[in-house]
């Protein structure tokens, strides 16, 4: 029972659930930030899930955060994730990037082959 390593599912649980008590007891929310957690296992596959400042957390296929997230939610919506290779997805990524940035800076990106 406490050998195993606990499930993503399990750890942002947990997290979120600490994270909330600072906003259902003191109304403040001290961490300020939304976190991503990914995971992959043999018996489950892979999985994400992103925890909002409150607290609140939800499992995704695919799902962005910051400043441009609506933006790149529409372009990961029109994508298939689980039939995406690795190097695709990543690819994919690299094109959502320059909706994250103002459009006077121009977008400097370096893939590296390595991914297998």
């Amino acid at each position: 029972m406490y050998t195993e390593p606990i499930s993503i599912k399990h750890l942002v649980d947990r997290v979120s659930g600490y994270v909330h008590q600072f906003t259902r007891y003191s109304a403040a929310r001290p961490f300020g930030c939304c976190v991503l957690f990914g995971s992959y296992d043999k018996k489950m596959g892979s999985s994400l899930y992103m925890m909002e400042p409150s607290g609140v957390s939800w499992g995704y296929n695919g799902c962005a955060i910051g400043k441009a997230r609506q933006e790149a939610k529409t372009e990961i919506e029109k994508l298939n994730l689980k039939e995406l290779s690795l190097r695709e997805a990543v690819n994919e990524a690299a094109k959502m990037y320059p909706l994250s940035i103002s459009s006077s800076t121009p977008p400097k990106i370096h893939l590296f082959p390595t991914i297998s």
